[in-house]
């Protein structure tokens, strides 16, 4: 049995899910017109989905990779030819900055978006929407292929979009078989809740960094619930708790991400 079946296959909100699927051009012509009806009609509505749309377009261009940089021609003194070390070591370190300003950005911007559908969701399902638990949130990103919303496979680049995001600082460490996805939205808990998809050898993992009750102690990695095949572990460390679902009954990821 695959593990997606085990859950349901509804997507984890279905307001964003719609959103989508009509920025990408996936919606029935019917029902697109009748999806544009409703916007036209519902401004809560028309706002959530010029925030994704902008989400969406942040997201391309801050992994896009960079142009070159334009450098004005200089001609070679007699006593010794111009070298391009310098302005390349410049280059890249502008190149470096600017993508770490646009995954904050970018982080800015899924935040702002998950809280306007929310509020869209609400409004819409006459109630609070049902919360999103850590196996159904793995159920979901499973059903997608394990994209991540925001990939990022480098440990650095990783670790600094988490400490933005927690308002801590995060570190994230590969090795012994983990090879990083990135980030995945929606993922349930609290508005600052952000997903971590990788895999451990042939395992797939989703870790979910969330903030802790006040009153919760440190406590390292344990298992706390088991839905065969699928395990869920905890641990929470300074004020931040780190829940992993696979299918391993031991923890796989838990122990790659240090928190100060």
């Amino acid at each position: 049995m695959s593990e997606s079946s085990l859950f349901s296959d509804s997507h984890p909100d279905p307001a964003l899910a719609e959103i989508d699927a009509y920025l990408c051009g996936e919606m029935p012509a019917a029902q697109a017109r009748a999806f544009e009806s409703r916007v036209a009609a519902d401004a809560a509505l028309a706002r959530a989905l010029e925030a994704q749309r902008h989400a969406q377009l942040s997201l391309r261009r801050a992994f896009s990779p960079p142009a070159p940089p334009t450098l004005p021609a200089t001609p070679p003194s007699p006593a010794a030819p111009a070298t391009p070390v310098a302005p390349a070591l410049a280059a890249g370190k502008l190149a470096w900055l600017t993508k770490q300003w646009a995954i904050a950005i970018a982080l800015a911007l899924v935040a702002t978006t998950a809280i306007t559908i929310t509020t869209v969701s609400r409004r819409g399902g006459g109630g609070a929407a049902a919360p999103i638990d850590p196996l159904t949130a793995f159920a979901a990103a499973s059903s997608d292929g394990f994209k991540p919303s925001i990939p990022l496979s480098d440990p650095n680049e990783l670790s600094l979009a988490l400490s933005t995001k927690l308002a801590r600082r995060v570190e994230a460490h590969d090795g012994n078989g983990v090879h990083f996805l990135g980030l995945r939205t929606g993922v349930g808990g609290t508005p600052m809740a952000i997903g971590v998809l990788a895999t451990v050898g042939d395992s797939r993992v989703l870790l979910i960094a969330d903030l802790a009750d006040r009153s919760a102690p440190d406590h390292p990695a344990a298992s706390v619930e088991c839905r065969p095949p699928m395990h869920r572990h905890e641990r929470v460390a300074k004020g931040l708790k780190l829940t992993e679902i696979s299918t391993s009954p031991a923890p796989l990821l838990l122990d790659h991400f240090s928190v100060d």
